[in-house]
């Protein structure tokens, strides 16, 4: 049997499969308010004019969401590795008129097309835990991040309270997969999910991977009492 492990390196493939529903899914599963999440990671952003890379942006959700308002970004490039998500992407983009700075390219996160200290922020949202290896993709946000540039990463968790707790697992287990797969209509899209989100650590295990490719100022940030994580961190500042 394929482990998830195995499986997260295709999983583009499986993101294409749902891209033109991906949204609309997305708004039913979390009853809308991954609006919210991704609208909130843009109160962390450093301030200033800034060169933002979205890694795993899918169809630019989290960008778009940082352009409205529009904020002091210089540039944005978004990366993912799903073509037909990208597509989507650049359809919402040029729908709002707001591609003149943005560009949405077909990229690994374990591998980004970009030079070394060339981005002031980084930000990953709810794609961290399809990466394989994560640490990999930590480490290449790292190395893309000019010193002092912060990483955002916003990310599913499991609450610490036990009756919510419990209900999430429930919620992941049973009722995600189900309404999951008649929206999307696909058969393994939403299960993945809900194991993708059980499995993956969160919390200070999270934190511990940060520290260990040499983010420093880590902070966690929970949302929703904990179903959903924003995690802060920073690359140090030349001495």
């Amino acid at each position: 049997m394929t482990t998830l492990d195995e499986e997260k390196p295709s999983s583009w493939k499986m993101f294409d499969a749902i891209s033109r529903s991906y949204d609309k899914t997305n708004r039913l599963l979390s009853f809308g308010i991954d609006r919210s999440w991704r609208k909130k990671m843009k109160r962390f952003l450093p301030k200033g004019d800034i060169d933002l890379l979205d890694v795993a942006t899918g169809t630019a959700d989290q960008i778009l969401a940082f352009e409205t308002p529009r904020p002091h970004l210089r540039s944005v490039i978004g990366v993912d590795l799903s073509p037909k998500m990208l597509e989507k992407g650049r359809e919402k983009v040029r729908r709002l008129a707001r591609f003149d700075h943005i560009q949405l390219l077909h990229g690994s996160a374990l591998d980004l097309p970009l030079e070394k200290e060339s981005r002031d922020c980084v930000t990953v949202s709810f794609g961290i835990r399809n990466i394989h290896p994560f640490q990999t993709a930590l480490k290449e946000a790292f190395r893309v991040l000019r010193p002092g540039g912060t990483v955002l990463i916003l990310e599913f968790s499991l609450p610490s309270n036990a009756m919510l707790r419990a209900s999430h697992l429930f919620y992941l287990k049973h009722i995600l997969p189900k309404v999951g797969k008649w929206v999307s209509s696909h058969p393994r899209a939403y299960t993945y999910l809900g194991e993708t989100i059980q499995s993956f650590p969160y919390g200070q295990d999270f934190v511990n991977a940060l520290q260990s490719v040499g983010f420093c100022s880590c902070q966690i940030h929970p949302l929703t009492g904990g179903i959903v994580s924003l995690y802060q961190a920073l690359k140090p500042s030349e001495p």
